[in-house]
């Protein structure tokens, strides 16, 4: 049951998403209609956003605990390589 009741959750044990497919536990594949804004458009794990989040945290993260400045700074940053990652993909 969700916390407010307004739908009921599918009996399956989601093990990881791949593209536009979930995987359960037991090895079955499922297409994804339920997800959410960020993976509808591009898919569970794209490599392009994966890469993307991996280089702001190795870059960023310890200056984002820092300064507030910083913290806009990295918010601004990782952004702009989503939305950089959404054009390729749309091309």
């Amino acid at each position: 049951m969700s916390v407010l009741g307004v739908y009921n959750p599918f009996d399956i044990e989601i093990d990881h998403g791949d593209g536009v497919y979930l995987y359960s536990s037991q090895g079955t594949r499922y297409l994804d209609f339920t997800s959410g804004i960020g993976v509808t458009c591009l898919g569970h794990s794209h490599p392009a956003l994966v890469n993307a989040i991996k280089e702001l945290l190795q870059n960023s993260l310890r200056l984002e605990t820092m300064a507030k400045k910083s913290r806009k700074a990295g918010n601004r940053a990782a952004a702009k390589m989503v939305a950089e990652v959404m054009l390729k993909e749309a091309k």
